[in-house]
């Protein structure tokens, strides 16, 4: 995992971490804070991790674009997520470590700055089974000519997801022409 990269998610899973605990003392009541604290911190880390993989200061608008997607994404399930806890009884111990899953979500806009912006068919941790507990990165060859490219799938787990041993077979590689894919 690139430096960068763990250091978001380290400090992410920190603040995560610390509105949940606040959550578990002020339960139920809280859950609305705790809910746009959590969006608060997912959109800052989501610029803040393209922009890593990309190795700029700022978004351009491709990039905001896919941050704002892969955000809206989240928000969802996160949205679901608050209302359980609402419905729920009383508190529950596995609540902690489902919140922390979270910051991983970062990967995929990482891996998103990583690629340069090409147009993949999905990114780590996107649509996989092992969720953001995906191991795999896009390893690219830049051609000669502007957009042209081609990528691999590559696991670096031995325990890596149906869908990623999957990916791995039928993308290695996948062929990007005058920046399209060619499937």
């Amino acid at each position: 995992m690139p430096s960068s990269l763990a250091w978001l998610l380290e400090r992410l899973t920190r603040l995560v971490r610390a509105a949940t605990d606040s959550l578990e003392q002020s339960y139920p009541q809280g859950v609305a804070e705790w809910q746009q604290e959590i969006s608060r911190q997912l959109a800052r880390y989501h610029a803040a991790s393209i922009m890593a993989g990309a190795g700029v200061d700022t978004l351009t608008q491709p990039m905001t674009v896919a941050v704002t997607e892969d955000l809206a994404t989240q928000l969802k399930f996160l949205a679901k997520f608050g209302v359980e806890i609402q419905d729920a009884q009383q508190w529950q111990a596995g609540w902690n470590s489902r919140a922390e899953l979270y910051a991983k979500s970062i990967k995929t806009p990482f891996a998103r700055g990583a690629t340069k912006m090409l147009p993949l068919p999905a990114m780590p941790a996107q649509g996989t089974g092992c969720y953001s507990n995906c191991g795999c990165a896009w390893e690219v060859s830049e051609l000669e000519g502007d957009g042209n490219a081609d990528a691999y799938w590559r696991r670096s787990k031995d325990d890596s997801c149906g869908i990623c041993i999957q990916r791995e077979r039928d993308w290695s590689p996948v062929r990007i022409r005058d920046g399209v894919l060619q499937l």
